[in-house]
């Protein structure tokens, strides 16, 4: 019995939902040791830690998205929720962003099915549709690319927050693989202010953010928030 749970579990992390284990196996599991008890008030009653789950970042990012869909496995999510804007940035570590939401992209007709028990009042669960072709799976876990979460950032704090903005730019730059030109492109006109006389690129990005930020009624935000 072990066995079949246990290389269930090997490809999740180390974690199971609750509608994963037959009733009757339960208590058999947690007697052995093999489910983690306390682990299960964790995550809204859905998910338990197994012995040996992932502890990283990572594996308690992929506990959550299981327990966003309590009662289907992760193989029968054909319209998966995904991590997006300032979530998806929290994912990848990049910038300081304020962790008081989870923004999460599902079509319409599954909102009604995920439990949002889990977050309380201080975390709610914000929807926003994006394409398919923004979102990838990381180690198992539906999330937005880092450029359009990058350019959703831009826009949503433009003519404040800049510093937040310029931290994730930077750290994208520096940490998460960008170049600096597939960053400007989400800037869209300001890519063409930049000088190469700025003395590095980290210096560029930051006046090119500045220049972005200097006119938040101009036509390259609309622009922007149109693409």
């Amino acid at each position: 019995m072990n066995t079949m749970y246990t290389q269930l579990a090997e490809r999740q992390h180390g974690y199971l939902l609750v509608s994963q284990i037959a009733p009757e196996d339960t208590d058999h599991l947690r007697s052995t040791g093999f489910l983690v008890g306390d682990s299960l008030d964790e995550w809204g009653g859905n998910v338990y830690a197994t012995s040996d789950y992932d502890f990283t970042p990572r594996g308690r990012w992929y506990a959550e998205w299981l327990s966003l869909m309590p009662d289907t496995a992760p193989h029968e999510r054909l319209s998966p929720p995904v991590f997006v804007h300032d979530t998806a940035l929290r994912f990848y570590e990049l910038g300081i962003l304020p962790a008081d939401r989870r923004t999460i992209s599902v079509e319409k007709h599954l909102y009604g099915s995920l439990d949002t028990s889990a977050y309380g009042s201080a975390q709610p669960l914000l929807v926003s549709p994006i394409s398919d072709d923004q979102w990838e799976y990381i180690d198992g876990i539906p999330v937005q690319r880092i450029l359009p979460a990058l350019q959703w950032l831009a826009e949503y704090f433009r003519g404040g927050e800049f510093d937040w903005v310029s931290y994730a730019y930077i750290d994208a730059y520096c940490f998460g693989g960008q170049s600096f030109g597939d960053l400007a492109s989400t800037l869209v006109s300001s890519a063409d202010t930049w000088s190469p006389d700025d003395p590095t690129p980290e210096g560029a990005l930051i006046n090119l953010l500045g220049s972005a930020f200097s006119d938040s009624g101009s036509p390259q935000s609309s622009r922007l928030a149109s693409r």
